[in-house]
């Protein structure tokens, strides 16, 4: 509260997307990592502003209800790892932005996009998936942070034939009146 007052500007940094920002920057090291809608990323030095490098990926085929955003990305182990519209997992090396690996975690002519930022801990990758709008099944896969080869994954939604699905489905709403029957 004493130096509010002596807090100004020390730079600003324009992408020229003229889409929502939803996401957080991440600084490691002295260099400030940016997601932008359309999945790129910007390399920043966090000190002055000045643009070391930029990764603007060639988006396949996308879905997404509600804008091109991207909700953030992970740094670790040198590298930053992002979720794309079109359903693939990025890791670019955190010195330059190289493409490092990339896998599809879910298929956009299924209804899946990654928007969310994944999650890197103990030698994986772990991100979500989007599309409950589109009736995807929802599910958490983990990835090798070094490989991009599968490690996990674990199902949000059960299958039919575990149960709990459209067709099983019986509940009565307020009225007394079952819903979800023999869909």
């Amino acid at each position: 509260a004493a130096n509010v007052n002596g807090l100004k500007l020390a730079w600003s940094y324009h992408t020229g997307l003229p889409h929502a920002f939803e996401a957080s920057p991440v600084i490691v090291d002295g260099t400030m990592y940016v997601s932008t809608p359309l999945n790129h990323v910007v390399a920043l030095d966090a000190a002055t502003g000045q643009k070391k490098w930029e990764y603007a990926a060639k988006l396949g085929q996308t879905i997404h209800c509600c804008g091109p955003v991207n909700r953030g990305l992970a740094v670790y182990g040198g590298r930053v790892y992002m979720g794309q519209l079109d359903g693939k997992l990025v890791a670019l090396d955190a010195a330059n932005g190289n493409v490092v690996w990339s896998v599809e975690v879910g298929s956009p002519k299924e209804g899946y996009a990654l928007n969310g930022p994944p999650v890197a801990v103990d030698g994986k990758v772990i991100t979500g998936v989007s599309g409950g709008e589109y009736g995807i099944r929802g599910y958490v896969t983990a990835y090798d942070a070094a490989s991009g080869r599968q490690v996990w994954r674990f199902y949000t939604i059960p299958s039919p034939e575990e149960g709990g699905w459209w067709g099983t489905w019986s509940t009565t709403d307020a009225f007394g009146t079952t819903v979800h029957k023999d869909r």
